[in-house]
């Protein structure tokens, strides 16, 4: 975590040194990327610690509103353990995103880092009102980018988040 904070603070430090060179289409992308990985981190972390808390609630006798909706604890702990992974999986990329911009960052040029920065602050706030729309329904299944693509629409938003989870493209 310690890691992520110092990668942060060079993105920010970065961002308001002079002029640099402009950067290449995978240096903005791992810009892009490293600010949707660092939203949807706590995003997970928040899911996570909601479903761990319905589950401790439920071996302690007490009603959550999952426990009303009718999910079963089988379904609780799936979702708690695909989140867990996802989560583990995310904070790899994001490890992987830092050390790739760590040493670039100083040399790049501010507004370029602002505007991917910018570029996923559009999409993060597309997705958050994709999910406000219509993430109830789709929130219980394997897969929830997929169903909020087929019952919400936003593809293309949630296409661009998806290839950042795959950083294969990412070469160092």
């Amino acid at each position: 975590m310690k890691g992520l904070a110092a990668g942060l603070l060079l993105f920010c430090v970065a961002s308001a040194t002079a002029a640099g060179r402009v950067p290449t289409a995978v240096e903005f992308r791992a810009a892009y990327c490293a600010r949707i990985m660092q939203w949807s981190a706590r995003q997970l972390s928040s899911d996570q610690n909601m479903l761990e808390r319905q589950l401790r609630a439920r071996r302690q006798g007490r009603a959550l509103p999952a426990q009303r909706a009718g999910l079963s604890d089988e379904t609780l702990e799936g979702m708690l353990q695909r989140t867990q992974k996802k989560a583990a999986d995310e904070h790899a990329v994001l490890e992987k995103l830092r050390k790739y911009l760590e040493l670039r960052i100083p040399s790049l040029e501010p507004q370029a880092l602002r505007a991917a920065k910018q570029r996923a602050d559009a999409d993060i706030q597309d997705v958050a009102d994709l999910n406000s729309k219509c993430g109830f329904q789709c929130m219980h299944g394997p897969n929830f980018e997929a169903c909020l693509a087929k019952k919400c629409g936003g593809k293309d938003v949630l296409r661009r988040f998806g290839g950042c989870r795959d950083s294969d493209w990412l070469v160092h």
